[in-house]
């Protein structure tokens, strides 16, 4: 609903926090209006990080990535009140249809 009508929400990023039945969760990023996403731009560069890290063996800057998304994520997992022990799992709007969870009708 919100990304169907993107111009009725906030300019900025949107993050959502679902609690399930189970006690388990999810914590969605949708992109600012213009398309950007913290979360999104984060995985995409541990991605390619991960890639030149093997390409030259040297790993600091994905140790770097590693820990700025470590520090995004708990802000984000404090922020909506999941403890540590929680199940719960980030992912970004793109991707909600791939998400486990989703069943095929």
């Amino acid at each position: 609903m919100i990304v169907k009508n993107r111009e009725r929400f906030t300019e900025d990023e949107i993050e959502l926090s679902v609690r399930f039945e189970d006690k388990s969760g999810i914590i969605v990023f949708i992109p600012d209006s213009e398309g950007n996403s913290t979360y999104s731009d984060l995985m995409e560069a541990l991605e390619q990080e991960e890639i030149n890290a093997a390409k030259t063996g040297d790993g600091t800057a994905l140790g770097e990535l590693n820990a700025e998304l470590g520090s995004y994520t708990a802000a984000w997992s404090q922020a909506f009140g999941f403890k540590p022990g929680d199940v719960y799992m980030f992912i970004d709007v793109k991707d909600i249809l791939y998400a486990p969870w989703m069943k095929k009708a």
